[in-house]
């Protein structure tokens, strides 16, 4: 799937659909239902506008918040300066990895 997933990417730069900058190293998100994965992360929120979205990434233990926090933003076209994810009611600090808050796979975080 994921070889699928970047050669579909590799084709889309090519026809100028997206830049190579746009495609994934080593993270997929989508805003369609994934196929369960041990290494899915579920992420919901709400734009400026008030509307609210769901989406998912492929993420790693060792994922930086940050990164993942600033990838659900550029997916789902969020400005994420001034906003944290929160997982079990608690904001995560962008500097540590999901692993050091013992975050698993098919799991809800919130950006508010």
């Amino acid at each position: 799937m994921k070889k699928l997933l970047t050669m579909l990417a590799i084709l889309m730069a090519v026809s100028g659909t997206i830049t190579t900058a746009q495609i994934p190293e080593t993270r997929v998100a989508s805003s369609e239902e994934p196929q369960p994965h041990p290494n899915n992360l579920y992420v919901k929120g709400k734009r400026a506008d008030g509307t609210t979205f769901n989406l998912w990434l492929l993420v790693f233990p060792t994922s930086n918040v940050g990164d993942v926090k600033a990838e659900a933003g550029a997916i789902a076209g969020v400005d994420v300066s001034g906003k944290s994810l929160y997982y079990n009611g608690q904001a995560l600090n962008d500097g540590l990895t999901l692993a050091d808050y013992g975050i698993g796979s098919n799991v809800w975080v919130t950006l508010r």
